[in-house]
């Protein structure tokens, strides 16, 4: 009954999902969040567009919301990369972007993709993953901290109604003596799920994330995939982190005015450290709510709430109500789920 219920869902979302087009969204950890952040403070205001409190950032947002202030070398050169790893949204300035010599005429035709098509009502873009660094640590240990990613990511969009993104890295680190007492002591390790011991004091796994988009309207917009989000302000959040592996998730986030309300519902598990003998994993649940209004050019208020249950291994649809206030639900099922109120004000002075 559970997987009807969701195969409806899904299908009368997908069957509204026409003629609107659609954008991928940056993956968790990028580089251009902060710059987009940090421009919108140098403007001065909010935008109605890009709700900063609410990570990852759609790509057209980010596109069309342009930055008409005086940028410094190095956050135009950050403008420039932004741009440039964004070109499906820029037709008519692809070619002041194009690479002077492409590897063997189809590879890295573009500086941002290894490989890149983008045809009349779809693109595809290709790119490896490869991210190394060593240190050093005072802390006599005698061990090396390191950091090696490889992988790949691919991402695109169908018929301006469809976009989806795909990415996979193996992941070997070795962190400093605080972070390494950390993972012993909570047997988990900060950003991943099932990992591995890796030369006695580091870490090994794999961190996979997928998810497909879709716009239903001008105003809703729909994600599901495996990764992770972020609500809130600041490096951390008390609402949500990022600081956890990925999960499942649904999003659907409504946008209009001056008003951003985003509804989340996840799949949450416990760690897997050292799970050698296939034991099915618990299950958490969870469902969250997000209101962000910008009062003033200067000044956002949010209001959150959240949920989190567990079941034996299904969802309660009493949560799925995407309007309600979670806590009376959670008071008319007779429940113990932890429950999660809270409000955020940004300004910007």
């Amino acid at each position: 009954m559970q997987i009807v219920r969701f195969k409806i869902l899904l299908f009368v979302c997908l069957l509204s999902a026409s003629g609107f087009a659609q954008s991928t969204y940056f993956t968790q950890q990028s580089r251009h969040h902060y710059f987009i952040q940090r421009t919108e403070i140098k403007k001065g205001f909010f935008s109605n567009q890009l709700f900063t409190g609410i990570i990852p950032y759609e790509r057209k947002d980010a596109i069309l919301d342009t930055p008409d202030i005086q940028l410094n070398k190095i956050e135009q050169y950050n403008y420039n990369s932004l741009l440039r790893n964004n070109l499906e949204w820029l037709s008519t300035e692809r070619n002041r972007f194009a690479s002077r010599k492409p590897v063997l005429q189809h590879f890295y035709k573009t500086p941002a993709h290894a490989y890149s098509h983008f045809g009349d009502d779809f693109f595809i873009t290709a790119d490896p993953l490869f991210h190394y660094r060593q240190s050093f640590s005072n802390e006599r240990t005698g061990d090396n901290l390191f950091l090696n990613q490889r992988g790949v990511l691919i991402r695109g969009g169908i018929a301006n109604q469809v976009g989806f993104s795909a990415s996979v890295m193996d992941v070997q680190e070795r962190g400093p003596l605080f972070f390494r007492q950390w993972e012993d002591s909570l047997l988990s390790v900060p950003g991943a799920n099932f990992y591995k011991k890796f030369k006695g004091t580091g870490v090994d796994y794999i961190d996979a994330r997928g998810s497909f988009t879709f716009k239903a309207n001008k105003y809703i917009r729909f994600q599901a995939g495996y990764d992770r989000n972020f609500i809130g302000s600041g490096y951390r959040s008390l609402f949500l982190s990022d600081f956890a592996g990925n999960n499942l998730f649904v999003k659907i986030n409504t946008r209009f005015w001056k008003l951003n309300y985003q509804n989340l519902f996840m799949e949450l598990h416990a760690g897997a450290a050292n799970n050698s003998v296939n034991n099915l994993v618990p299950k958490k649940y969870a469902a969250m709510h997000h209101l962000s209004l910008n009062l003033r050019p200067w000044l956002n208020f949010g209001l959150f709430e959240g949920v989190i249950f567990g079941r034996k291994d299904r969802f309660e649809f009493g949560y799925l109500n995407p309007v309600i206030f979670l806590r009376s639900i959670e008071g008319n099922l007779g429940s113990r789920d932890n429950a999660l109120i809270g409000a955020d004000v940004n300004a910007l002075l």
